[in-house]
């Protein structure tokens, strides 16, 4: 009996029984049920159709201009702002005059092509040694099924972390031109991806600080760009972006998960076991206390990991895969469907 109840039997049987709970949840809601695959493609779909009419995308709640464009699509009523960059929606109103049903059959062959990139530049960097199969069902079904789920509402992040996977792979082969050029590229589709930029920080120490400047200065006039040619657009987008901290968003859509979320929630939940009423939410507090800490997580593992050089030539995925994790756990949001490296990355940690 010893030889059945295993580690890896384990495992197996874990992965079984989400696999079909997963399975069983899509067809209970997309098979029989009334909801759509790729819904949250219309937001994109729609801020690049009012864009080619004329009219800016962003707005608020009543003020929303896509809101109309979006229940006409795809019959959906939460047009709360749009936050993507203006990059992006320049790129999505090239799409405007495409059917929604006849782009959703595009998107569906592009999720297809960046799945493949990410399983083939994730294995190469967390599962070299497993089999295929194996892990492409950790991907889709552990952890809740969170891989499979993002890929069917339509988010844009598939492609952004898509050129994430392609830049750690371009840092772990020393490829630094590469690897920035992969993150200035998904950081104009949602800002916070420039984070990202930091692990090369860690992993190659001071010797990158030249780069990074030279690549702040490109990022920081490429967004500047449209404040000069167009700054109502570029105001209207800056607006949107800081709903994403308001407490309504918040309570609409959560704060997402990592040290910003337990900075938003952890205190009102510590004050709670002493009957004092506290509300969670983004606040001055919590946006210094997620500075100051990540500060300090972020230059003690480069001072650990690259200036002390701790475990960086005898274990050197093993401090690649602890870089990303740690920024990744830094990052300003992570919200479910923007963990498509981290599973992979996780997966390696388990099974050292």
């Amino acid at each position: 009996m010893k030889k059945f109840i295993t580690k890896e039997n384990l495992l197996y049987l874990t992965l079984f029984l989400t696999s079909i709970n997963v399975l069983a949840w899509f067809y209970k809601k997309y098979i029989i049920g009334s909801r759509d695959v790729f819904w949250d493609l219309a937001v994109n779909y729609c801020a690049g159709k009012v864009y080619s009419s004329g009219y800016s995308p962003y707005g608020f709640l009543a003020n929303n201009p896509i809101a109309k464009c979006i229940n006409e699509v795809a019959g959906l009523n939460e047009a709360f702002a749009y936050v993507y960059t203006i990059p992006l929606v320049k790129f999505f109103s090239l799409f405007s005059f495409f059917n929604f049903t006849d782009l959703k059959k595009i998107w569906f062959f592009v999720i297809i092509i960046c799945t493949l990139f990410i399983f083939k530049n994730t294995k190469k960097l967390f599962a070299e040694k497993k089999n295929n199969f194996f892990f492409l069902i950790i991907l889709f079904f552990s952890s809740g099924g969170i891989f499979f789920q993002s890929l069917i509402n339509g988010n844009i992040s598939i492609i952004g972390f898509t050129l994430i996977s392609f830049s750690l792979l371009s840092l772990y082969k020393n490829e630094i031109k590469k690897f920035v050029l992969f993150i200035l590229i998904a950081s104009l589709i949602k800002p916070h991806f420039f984070f990202y930029i930091l692990i090369a920080f860690i992993y190659k120490g001071m010797g990158f600080f030249k780069t990074f400047f030279y690549s702040s200065i490109l990022i920081s006039l490429i967004y500047f760009s449209d404040f000069i040619f167009n700054k109502e657009l570029f105001l209207e987008f800056f607006n949107s972006m800081k709903t994403i901290k308001s407490d309504l968003w918040f309570f609409s859509f959560g704060g997402g998960i990592g040290l910003v979320s337990i900075n938003e929630q952890l205190p009102s939940r510590i004050l709670s076991f002493f009957d004092i009423y506290m509300p969670s939410g983004p606040s001055i507090f919590s946006l210094l206390f997620w500075i100051f800490c990540s500060s300090i997580i972020l230059m003690g593992t480069t001072y650990l990991f690259s200036i002390k050089k701790y475990w960086r030539l005898p274990k050197k995925k093993l401090f690649f895969t602890y870089s990303f994790l740690l920024v990744t756990m830094c990052m300003p949001r992570i919200s479910f469907y923007e963990l498509y490296l981290l599973i992979p990355a996780m997966f390696y940690i388990s099974n050292l």
